[in-house]
């Protein structure tokens, strides 16, 4: 003769534990994307670098991971820039060049684009499992 038991685990038991441990496992994979980013950011002054931040929260039965960079240049330097030319502000004014002198305007060449933020997504998140699109 045979004994069993049975086990029920209600609801708010089973969210509460795939919370912890998808929450871990979402937090751990967006500091590691971060770490890799802060690895791949160009630094001149390190504020690009010093501003990348993890974040993870749950909405609903969603877990959410995210990666940002928080200065006024850091879309320019994921995404790069095209050629453009530079005027001073206000308008009446004249862009000081140093050493060269003063200029009405300038041109620029634009800058080449380094995807700090989605290279690393798709090394670390791909091998675990995540889809990035």
């Amino acid at each position: 003769m045979a004994a069993s038991v049975r086990l029920v685990l209600f609801a708010p038991v089973v969210r509460e534990v795939a919370d912890d441990l998808g929450g871990k496992f979402v937090a751990d994979t967006a500091d590691a994307v971060a770490e890799h980013a802060r690895r791949m950011v160009p630094t001149r002054t390190g504020r690009l670098l010093a501003s990348i931040d993890a974040q993870t929260r749950v909405e609903g039965f969603r877990i959410i991971g995210t990666v940002s960079a928080d200065t006024p240049y850091a879309t320019y330097v994921h995404e790069g820039t095209q050629s453009h030319d530079i005027f001073p502000i206000p308008p009446t004014e004249a862009l000081n060049l140093g050493p060269d002198g003063f200029a009405e305007s300038v041109h620029h060449p634009g800058t080449q684009a380094v995807p700090y933020l989605t290279e690393p997504l798709r090394r670390v998140c791909i091998p675990r499992g995540f889809i990035v699109t």
